[in-house]
């Protein structure tokens, strides 16, 4: 799909639009990622709905590692989101409410990352987690403002800095 995407290059992700034309999607790849992916369940709905949904303790003999939560919540301190339909309203709160799934899905044996804006108080709030920031450079943006150097802070309930994607079940190994 990167491959393939917006910005795709058809060697690696966040290319030229004009290398479109360079991707190759071969028979192959596909079948691999589709094998990987059977057991997958990707969702993209209401955080909150999805962890009390999904959040279940599981046995580690079927499934190693249990449930696997990527989030991505809007950045704390950070506004303009919206979908077509309305602005999105996630705020000090709602990181607050996160922070406590978090828990949640920490007690019962699941593991999660998120990744976030690097403020001080998501520091404080998640310090009983791993914690680690990441300087990046937003390209893509519907602002020429918004683009530029930041800091991302990843969020983890293990060591991201030591876990490997073997260890967790990598997407495509």
């Amino acid at each position: 799909m990167a491959k393939l995407s917006f910005n795709g290059t058809g060697t690696a992700y966040a290319g030229s639009p004009h290398s479109l034309a360079m991707c190759n999607a071969s028979v192959k790849d596909f079948t691999a990622i589709s094998r990987r992916l059977k057991r997958v369940d990707i969702r993209n709905t209401d955080c909150f709905k999805l962890i009390k949904t999904c959040n279940k303790t599981l046995d580690e003999k079927t499934y190693p590692g249990g449930v696997l939560f990527y989030l991505d919540p809007p950045y704390d301190q950070t506004h303009g989101y919206r979908t077509a339909s309305k602005k999105l309203d996630f705020d000090w709160p709602e990181h607050k409410k996160l922070h406590g799934f978090c828990v949640e899905i920490d007690k019962a044996g699941n593991k999660f990352i998120q990744t976030n804006s690097a403020t001080d108080r998501l520091y404080e709030l998640y310090s009983d987690f791993t914690c680690i920031h990441r300087d990046v450079y937003y390209k893509v943006s519907k602002d020429s403002d918004s683009r530029g150097d930041t800091k991302e802070l990843i969020i983890a309930n293990f060591d991201i800095t030591k876990e490997t994607t073997a260890s967790i079940g990598g997407l495509f190994g």
